[in-house]
């Protein structure tokens, strides 16, 4: 049980760390295209 715990909150930071790299790359590449 715990262990599947542990993946869960590892697949849900994953997650959130993909979104802000993403959010990342977005505002990169609007500061690029608008140049």
């Amino acid at each position: 049980m715990s262990n599947k715990n542990l993946m869960k909150t590892q697949l849900e930071f994953f997650d959130n760390e993909g979104i802000t790299l993403r959010k990342d790359n977005l505002r990169i590449f609007k500061k690029s295209f608008l140049k």
